[in-house]
């Protein structure tokens, strides 16, 4: 299936494949950011989730490789979502995935250093 990218500044027609498709519920919906550019229910593919019968969700994702990466997901909310994804755009090149998990390690390296350093104002605090 070909879907038209609507969020591009000069309205060309490019198109991208559907790369894979969940249904299975193992798959959790990744973390998503909010794009002013790609929200809001898929309408025009008329693409819905199999166990809810409702059109999905237009997302960007925002975790590890999948990061930048819009996809159609179940509307449902967390405990009853089915975890219906489908990607729009074709997984990153090789480059763009070492990239994108080098960058997510720092984060955690800057988070982890973050926590410790706070316990550790916490412990000089608690002794005085």
């Amino acid at each position: 299936m070909v879907l038209e990218d609507e969020s591009s500044d000069d309205k060309s027609s490019l198109t991208y494949m559907y790369s894979e498709t969940s249904t299975d519920g193992l798959n959790q919906v990744p973390f998503s950011l909010e794009d002013s550019d790609y929200k809001g229910l898929e309408l025009d593919l008329m693409s819905f989730c199999d166990k809810h019968g409702k059109p999905s969700e237009r997302l960007v994702a925002f975790e590890g490789t999948m990061t930048g990466r819009r996809f159609l997901a179940c509307t449902e909310p967390e405990g009853q979502n089915c975890g219906f994804v489908q990607w729009v755009n074709e997984q990153w090149p090789p480059t763009m995935d070492n990239a994108l998990l080098k960058l997510w390690s720092m984060v955690e390296e800057s988070k982890s250093a973050r926590v410790n350093d706070n316990l550790e104002s916490a412990l000089t605090i608690f002794t005085i």
